[in-house]
């Protein structure tokens, strides 16, 4: 498999991409990597996600522990 070739990342000063975050997020869509700056140090970061890899998150699952019942201690819940 060849070896995907990363540039530096474009440095941005938070100003600016508060500015532009909108055109930031699709330039980053499209494979570009940012650099956000903030007092002239890097801070964050925005890159691409890998559209190869799993979902982030988990998806809901609406009535998933709906099958299993009633809880036997519904109170245990709601103590500290």
């Amino acid at each position: 498999m060849p070896e995907r070739r990363r540039r530096s990342p474009q440095r941005i000063n938070a100003h600016a991409a508060r500015q532009n975050l909108a055109e930031l997020m699709d330039r980053a869509h499209a494979g570009e990597s940012f650099l956000l700056m903030k007092y002239d140090q890097p801070w964050a970061q925005l890159l691409p996600l890998d559209r190869e890899g799993p979902d982030p998150l988990p998806r809901r699952q609406p009535g998933r522990l709906r099958r299993l019942g009633p809880l036997a201690q519904p109170r245990l819940l709601l103590e500290r």
